[in-house]
């Protein structure tokens, strides 16, 4: 980043990239792996994606091994599922509680 905040990023970029050697700009980078672009961008800054450079700005390379992060619609769905059944199993795990804990205390004060 430069000192006003910029990025020296390809971020603006809407073409949607034919992966190749020619690098992709960030934000179809983060639209093929399924990330947000602030992600895209932490991800080149720690070194866990490759980048080549054009004009001062960063261009992600997409390889077979970043690809495998990428996220179809229909997966995320699948995810969105499972949290939605983890949430219902804990919503039930709590009512249990409270429920055991209701009857405890009753029976507590019964005697």
């Amino acid at each position: 980043m430069n000192p006003n905040g910029a990025t020296n990023d390809a971020t603006r970029d809407t073409t949607e990239g034919i992966l190749s050697r020619e690098g992709v700009a960030l934000c179809v980078a983060a639209k093929a792996l399924g990330v947000s672009l602030q992600t895209v961008q932490r991800c080149l800054d720690k070194g866990e994606l490759r980048f080549i450079k054009r004009d001062g700005k960063r261009f992600v390379l997409l390889e077979g091994e970043n690809l495998e992060r990428d996220t179809t619609s229909a997966t995320r769905s699948e995810r969105e599922k499972e949290r939605r059944e983890e949430i219902g199993f804990l919503r039930g795990l709590v009512e249990n509680h409270a429920r055991a804990e209701a009857e405890l205390r009753a029976a507590l004060g019964r005697h």
